[in-house]
């Protein structure tokens, strides 16, 4: 898995830069991005080793899962929002700026930088405390230097690249985490069903992202990109403090070990070691979290 989320993480960081391989207006470079795609099935076509058997997994209701992890499930809602928003409209707040093509791509290549850098401590720590307690600073953080970069923006946009990285280490972090609170209240049997519906709130959040980020920008201008998404991050620090005052936390034992994930097709865990479709078929029991 950490090989898996570093190796999608780097080339989605390189990969910016294939923005400087040809003309935005002209179609090179979705002809290029399609060759691409291409080249990436040869491996797979090539490969003699047999396919990993999927196996029958137990499902479990989006109803039911809110029961068990609200949180877990807010937080990969306000994820998806934030990285859709930054996907979808860092590149025209980047225009909207005068940037150059070369800086845009770094800008984008560079808040990506920082998601990979500290995926790995914040999961370290999120493995030895309540998992809910570094989510709340984790968005906390996530919103105050989505404050700063409207601050930024607003004086002109000098020192925009460097608070981009420091904003990326957070807001990337906050899926995984959000996974993996959900996970530590789930049997085994139920984290690849539960990991796909985490997705598809994830997805929702991502596709109005953009919406949000653009309403944000019509309304307030450049900065308002930035202030919009800072008040999603802020909601969820709130909304955290707010259910750590509902339940105490699960005993640190009893937590699986941190992730470190993207976001792409919940196929990818039917690798996850944990997730063993042997287990028992009843969700755990006990007051939500």
């Amino acid at each position: 898995f950490s090989f898996y989320m570093m190796s999608t993480l780097v080339a989605l960081g390189a990969g910016q830069f294939l923005l400087l391989a040809g003309d935005t207006s002209e179609l090179t470079l979705f002809a290029l991005a399609a060759i691409l795609v291409s080249l990436g099935l040869v491996p797979i076509a090539i490969t003699r080793i047999s396919e990993p058997r999927i196996e029958v997994v137990t499902p479990i209701r989006l109803r039911e899962l809110i029961h068990v992890s609200p949180l877990g499930l807010a937080g990969a809602f306000v994820a998806g929002v934030l990285n859709g928003a930054f996907w979808g409209m860092a590149p025209v707040l980047g225009q909207r700026l005068l940037l150059s093509d070369a800086q845009i791509a770094l800008l984008m290549s560079m808040t990506v930088l920082g998601g990979i850098l500290l995926q790995w401590p914040i999961g370290h720590l999120s493995d030895r405390v309540d998992r809910r307690t570094v989510l709340i600073l984790t968005s906390l953080a996530t919103a105050c230097l989505a404050g700063l970069t409207a601050h930024i923006v607003v004086g002109g946009g000098a020192g925009l690249i460097p608070a981009a990285f420091l904003y990326g280490g957070p807001m990337f972090t906050l899926y995984a985490i959000s996974v993996a609170h959900t996970n530590d209240h789930l049997t085994p049997d139920h984290v690849l069903e539960a990991t796909g519906a985490l997705l598809l709130v994830y997805g929702i959040g991502a596709l109005l992202g953009p919406i949000v980020g653009g309403l944000g920008m019509e309304g307030f201008g450049p900065a308002g990109l930035p202030v919009a998404t800072a008040g999603f991050a802020a909601a969820l620090t709130l909304f955290g403090i707010y259910r750590i005052t509902r339940r105490t936390a699960p005993p640190i034992e009893e937590q699986g070990e941190f992730v470190p994930m993207v976001r792409t097709s919940p196929v990818v865990l039917e690798l996850y070691p944990e997730a063993d479709p042997t287990e028992s078929d009843d969700l755990p029991e006990g007051p939500s979290r």
